[in-house]
């Protein structure tokens, strides 16, 4: 969206101050001052477009919100410990928390200061909720009688289902992520999300077998009249 005249208006941390005579893709350039005292030259189009404008300073300003020290702080259900040494896709610092239930999770620390649904405990919060429901009684207790080792018995004893419309493989268990170009097979087991990424379609598929053929053999020895060891 094009502005005749934006002398004076802000955006964001930016207060355009006056038009240049330089174009960008028939956009004008402005002289913006930042809140910071840095003067940039930023298009209308840059200006108009639903962003925290900035010279730069605001990701610098979020990363320094990022690497501040919450040792021992509570959010929630969690109390912080020390950071990893890792950082997410995003380049958010990762955290270690542990849970006053026990358990010690890692996890960014946008993802337990954010507003909206965030992150304060282990998991234990929801399913205390859900568990102190009739329903969710019932559940846990199926779930219980038949989990061996960490696996729901009966969860596992199914076979692979018709794969849905939205699969792009043919194949369950398989996926294709369009943001990374790669193929990915799943399978869950044991209590774990197993995960294998793959760079073609056939070696997914043959990934997602091997998987399937970890959790037959493991229904096998269950099976199997030797009741006294249960240790495969």
């Amino acid at each position: 969206m094009k502005r005749v005249n934006i002398q004076h208006e802000r955006f964001g941390m930016l207060t355009a101050i006056e038009p240049t005579d330089q174009r960008n893709f028939g956009n004008v350039i402005w002289k913006c001052r930042c809140d910071c005292g840095k003067i940039v030259y930023k298009s209308t189009s840059y200006l108009s477009k639903d962003r925290m404008c900035s010279c730069g300073c605001y990701a610098e300003i979020q990363h320094q919100k990022q690497r501040r020290d919450i040792t021992g702080q509570r959010f929630g259900s969690l109390v912080a410990m020390k950071p990893t040494g890792k950082s997410n896709k995003t380049k958010q610092r990762i955290w270690r928390f542990r849970c006053d239930c026990g358990p010690i999770i890692e996890r960014p620390i946008s993802e337990v200061t954010k507003k909206t649904n965030p992150t304060h405990s282990c998991g234990c919060s929801r399913a205390w909720f859900i568990g102190n429901s009739e329903h969710g009684r019932k559940h846990y207790a199926n779930l219980e009688k038949n989990r061996v080792m960490g696996t729901n018995i009966m969860e596992i004893r199914r076979k692979d289902e018709e794969p849905t419309k939205a699969n792009t493989s043919g194949y369950q268990g398989v996926s294709y992520i369009t943001t990374r170009d790669v193929w990915v097979a799943y399978c869950r087991f044991q209590g774990y999300y197993a995960q294998k990424t793959c760079h073609s379609l056939e070696d997914a598929i043959r990934a997602r077998q091997r998987m399937r053929q970890i959790r037959d053999s493991f229904i096998k020895w269950y099976d199997s009249p030797k009741k006294k060891d249960r240790r495969p």
